[in-house]
């Protein structure tokens, strides 16, 4: 992950980052999702967090969000 980071930022697709940060911040926001199930599960939700859709919706929304904080603008 930290190369695919580092080709970017040399690329000028990405700006200067911290990649080793930034590669952490990824890992967690994946991780995140998956260990929050024991702890959303009891919660009296109108969703389902963790449908197919609602994964899939996380997922985008994801990959948004680390674009956005990415990109050279």
């Amino acid at each position: 992950m930290t190369g695919i980071l580092e080709q970017g930022v040399e690329l000028g697709i990405f700006r200067k980052i911290d990649v080793g940060m930034t590669a952490l911040q990824i890992i967690g926001i994946c991780t995140f999702y998956a260990n929050s199930y024991e702890n959303m599960k009891h919660l009296e939700l109108e969703q389902d967090f963790f449908s197919q859709a609602a994964i899939e919706r996380y997922s985008d929304a994801s990959v948004q969000l680390v674009l956005s904080g990415v990109r050279e603008k």
